[in-house]
């Protein structure tokens, strides 16, 4: 999705290939397994986070709708309507959007089929008002992201800088805060829109407050938050790595490309394994379909599985320590 420049206004989580199962039957009953349908673009990032949910569905039959930026509700309605799925998987944020409309339908069976989210931006913004899902925060939280990068590079993180918009990430924001502060590292979180909400005003805010030092407060990290507005077109180069190339702190972040030589943005990230992402993504569907449970009552979980890189000659250049023990799960980028 924020893999290159050029897509960053107008992100999208990257989805999948076409992948089904055949009809499987459960034990000694003769009932015909319960059919899952995947809606999903046709992009290779998700293979992994399919091939794992297959596995885990295997006794249940797969069905796949691919989406392409010619997709209609209307072709996706006659799809839901011919298969009869009972239960609908997410990825991206198309197929939310989809879903919402799908819930304004007369028939109480289509307007009611549960739904299972993931790699959708800001999942828990993004679905607050959609009823019937549950599902999997694609985001890897700044909890996990700053104590990791802490263990590695034994750091004292005492003010780490991040800024968001209240209008979106407002529950992200005071999550992260309090999870923070019992590891005694102070979260400095500065609303955007409090200089507007245009491209220009986002971009000189930023601009303005990206900088070593907080009201007279040492920083000692900045976490960018995956937000398509505040990481932009317009800021990506003249604001973002500029800043990072020039203010001697490091930056981290949940995406893996930015960490690349080819960017060198972050130091540090924290990303979805994926494959574990489809396997904690099926046990939300196996809860549903085997314990009975509500998606209203499985909810959105965070991600719990997650791969991890360093750049380390941007470490070395920097002159920032690095725990050598602590880097044998960590991708190593020289």
């Amino acid at each position: 999705m924020l893999g290159t420049v050029s897509s960053l206004r107008r992100s999208s989580f990257t989805l999948a290939t076409f992948l089904c199962l055949t009809v499987v039957l459960f034990g000694n009953s003769q009932a015909m397994a319960e059919r899952v349908l995947i809606v999903s673009e046709n992009l290779p990032d998700m293979n992994e986070v399919k091939q794992s949910l297959q596995q885990k569905l295997r006794k249940h039959t797969i069905d796949d709708f691919i989406l392409t930026q010619q997709t209609t509700y209307t072709q996706f309605l006659q799809h839901v309507q011919e298969q009869k799925p009972e239960a609908l998987v997410l990825f991206d944020n198309k197929a939310l959007e989809l879903v919402r409309q799908l819930r304004s339908e007369k028939d109480p069976v289509l307007a009611r089929i549960p739904a299972f989210a993931t790699m959708a931006l800001n999942l828990r913004e993004s679905a607050r008002d959609i009823p019937h899902v549950a599902g999997i925060i694609y985001e890897v939280p700044a909890f996990t992201i700053l104590t990791q990068f802490r263990a590695i590079s034994g750091m004292s993180l005492e003010n780490v800088l991040v800024f968001y918009r209240k209008s979106r990430f407002e529950d992200t924001i005071r999550e992260a805060t309090l999870q923070l502060e019992r590891e005694g590292i102070h979260l400095i979180a500065l609303n955007v829109e409090e200089a507007g909400t245009s491209e220009e005003a986002v971009d000189k805010f930023i601009a303005d407050h990206l900088e070593r030092k907080w009201q007279q407060k040492d920083l000692q990290a900045v976490w960018i938050l995956l937000d398509n507005i505040i990481l932009a077109r317009s800021n990506f180069k003249s604001i973002w790595l500029s800043k990072a190339k020039s203010l001697g702190i490091p930056f981290v972040c949940g995406m893996q490309p930015y960490v690349s030589n080819e960017i060198k943005l972050c130091a540090f990230a924290s990303y979805p394994e994926y494959k574990d992402l489809g396997v904690q993504l099926g046990d939300q569907i196996l809860d549903y379909f085997e314990e009975g449970k509500r998606p209203e009552d499985i909810g959105l979980e965070h991600i719990v599985s997650t791969r991890q890189a360093l750049n380390v000659s941007l470490m070395k250049a920097a002159g920032w320590k690095i725990r050598d023990r602590e880097l044998d799960a960590v991708q190593l980028i020289r």
